[in-house]
C-alpha cells in the first residue's frame, strides 16, 4: 500500500541525520508589504533576517510559535541571537526570500497557472469554532479570498492569496488539538506527476510518515510529517477516518502532495 509506513533502515538513517521537516520558501517583491500580511493577519512573527548585499538579496524568516514558546523569541532579527535561534528552533518557519534587482513588473509564479502547475499553497490552522465568520473578518482587514467556506463543495476550507498571489489554505483548528490556542502554519501542498516515487522519496530518504492518504477518483492526496516518538505512538492507520483529525491535531506542519491521475500533458 502507498499508506505504508517508513521502514526500519530507513527510519533509523533518518534518526541518525537527526532529519526533519524544516521550512517552505517563497519569492516575494515587496518584502516589508509581505511579512506585515503574515504578521497582521496570520499571527507569525519575523524571527531573522539576512542580508546579502555581494549577491543583492535579502531572507526573512517567519514562524507562528506555540504559546508557550513565544517567551524564547529573539528580541532583535538579523543578529547572533537570532541567526542561533533559526538554526536550533524545533518547529518549522517560512522563509522569503527578496531579489534587489527584480525588475519593476516582476510577478511571482504561485504554482497554480498553466503551464507551471506544481507547488499548490501553503496553509494555516486557525483557532476558531465558525470559519465562515474568522474569513469574514480576515476579509474585512483587507485578505482577499479565492474561495470561502460557504463556497464550492468543501465547506471546512476557505483559500486566500497573499501580496505576491500565493495560495493559503484557511482550516479550522481540531477540537482539542495541539494548537487550539492559537494560529499556525500546518502545510505545504504540492503537486506530484509520479506518487510512488514521491512517496518513496520522503519516506526512505527523508525519514517522513505517512499519516493521511486519501483518494478521490481522479486525484489522490498524501499527508507526510516528521512525527515524534509521542506522534507516532497514536497515530491513527493513514487510510481511517481519524487521520484527518490527526492531521489537524499537529502543531507542526505536514506535506500534502497532491496526485492527478491524468494530469495535463507538458506538466
Amino acid at each position: 500500500s502507498r499508506a505504508g509506513r517508513v521502514g526500519p533502515a530507513a527510519e533509523s538513517m533518518c534518526q541518525k541525520l537527526h532529519s526533519q521537516f524544516q521550512h517552505t520558501m517563497l519569492r516575494v517583491k515587496d518584502p516589508k508589504a509581505t511579512v506585515d500580511f503574515y504578521s497582521e493577519h496570520f499571527g507569525m512573527k519575523l524571527i531573522h533576517k539576512y542580508d546579502f548585499p555581494q549577491w543583492k538579496f535579502s531572507l526573512y524568516f517567519l514562524e507562528t510559535p506555540r504559546p508557550e514558546s513565544i517567551s524564547k523569541l529573539p528580541t532583535t532579527v538579523g543578529t547572533l541571537e537570532s541567526e542561533k535561534y533559526i538554526w536550533t528552533m524545533p518547529d518549522n518557519y517560512l522563509e522569503l526570500t527578496h531579489s534587489w534587482d527584480d525588475p519593476a513588473d516582476w510577478k511571482a509564479n504561485n504554482g497554480n497557472e498553466e503551464p507551471h502547475r506544481g507547488f499548490g499553497h501553503i496553509a494555516f490552522h486557525i483557532e476558531s469554532d465558525d470559519l465562515e465568520a474568522s474569513c469574514e473578518a480576515l476579509q474585512k482587514e483587507g485578505v482577499h479570498f479565492r474561495k470561502l467556506p460557504s463556497q464550492g463543495r468543501m465547506h471546512d476550507v476557505a483559500f486566500a492569496t497573499d501580496p505576491d498571489g500565493y495560495w493559503i489554505e484557511v482550516l479550522a483548528r481540531t477540537k482539542g488539538g495541539a494548537a487550539l490556542h492559537g494560529t499556525n502554519l500546518a502545510q505545504t501542498m504540492l503537486r506530484v506527476v509520479d506518487a510512488e516515487k514521491s512517496l518513496k522519496f520522503y519516506v526512505d530518504q527523508l525519514g517522513m510518515q505517512i499519516i493521511r492518504s486519501s483518494d478521490h477518483g481522479d486525484f489522490s492526496l498524501y499527508f507526510l510529517a516528521t512525527l515524534t516518538p509521542e506522534q507516532k505512538a497514536r497515530a491513527p492507520p493513514p487510510e481511517s477516518a481519524e487521520s484527518k483529525d490527526f492531521v489537524n491535531s499537529l502543531w507542526q506542519p505536514v506535506i500534502e502532495l497532491t496526485h492527478n491521475q491524468d494530469p495535463p500533458s507538458g506538466g
